[in-house]
């Protein structure tokens, strides 16, 4: 009866589904995992408006960023060049870093243990960044 093979159809295409879904978590994170286990991106603390009024200046250089370099200037000294899997410009936004952590998450999702981990000095912004804007 064409009811029964349409029902036996639909189990089928179910358990199709269901393998494809795992193989597609599989690859995901093996893709995750060949871009590295450990990546370190990097943000930093842009100035206020109030810090830049009391004279402070920028030591960090992001004109290299796109290198995924992030160059501190001293005063007199050499510059110093650090590199990371990504940097974060000051115009990058929430979204922006949401973005680029996302894939992290959704392994989380899929049941891959995660840490993600910001590190900072008081008030240079690792609540602002681990939250979501409004």
């Amino acid at each position: 009866d064409q009811h029964e093979e349409l029902k036996v159809q639909c189990m089928e295409l179910k358990e199709k589904f269901i393998e494809e879904c795992k193989e597609h978590k599989q690859l995901y994170n093996k893709l995750l995992e060949l871009k590295g286990n450990i990546r370190v991106f990097c943000r930093c603390h842009t100035l206020s408006a109030e810090e830049v009024a009391e004279g402070a200046i920028s030591i960090a250089d992001f004109e290299a960023a796109k290198d995924d370099e992030l160059n501190i200037r001293s005063n007199g000294a050499p510059k110093r060049v650090f590199k990371f899997n990504l940097v974060f410009t000051p115009q990058d936004n929430q979204v922006d870093v949401f973005v680029d952590t996302a894939p992290v998450v959704v392994s989380v999702l899929d049941g891959y243990n995660v840490c993600i981990f910001s590190y900072g000095q008081t008030g240079t912004g690792k609540t602002f960044t681990m939250e979501v804007t409004e």
